[in-house]
């Protein structure tokens, strides 16, 4: 009897033990990294000009450019004028920048009217 007994507890602590490892769920993997979302043409110029590595220097030259624009653009009201602003402060911008970043940059505005596009329901190029 004293055989049976310490039988079935060895049995039963082997199924428990077997139940407790099979229950035991492992961890899911890591998620891929998303692809680069398009910059929203609602987060403006910070979205665009993220993920270019600029510099310290980079980023004080382009801070200054997008300030000088800010207080220019304050009072005009005229469509055609902040859109010339938005021009002119985005050339001043690229030559702060390396072939290279000018490269993502322009990818990056590629990638954004692509998206407004959609969101528009058009394919007219821009």
């Amino acid at each position: 009897m004293i055989i049976r007994t310490a039988i079935a507890l060895i049995a039963t602590a082997i199924i428990i033990k077997a139940g407790a490892a099979f229950a035991q769920v492992p961890p899911a993997p890591p998620a891929p990294p998303a692809a680069a979302a398009p910059a929203h043409p609602h987060q403006g110029m910070k979205a665009l000009l993220r993920d270019l590595n600029l510099s310290p220097d980079q980023t004080a030259k382009i801070d200054a450019i997008r300030a000088k624009y800010r207080t220019m653009n304050e009072n005009v009201t005229d469509p055609q004028q902040r859109r010339m602003n938005r021009q002119a402060q985005m050339n001043e911008i690229k030559s702060v920048l390396t072939p290279d970043q000018q490269a993502k940059l322009q990818a990056k505005i590629q990638a954004m009217r692509q998206h407004r596009r959609q969101e528009n329901g058009t394919n007219q190029k821009s």
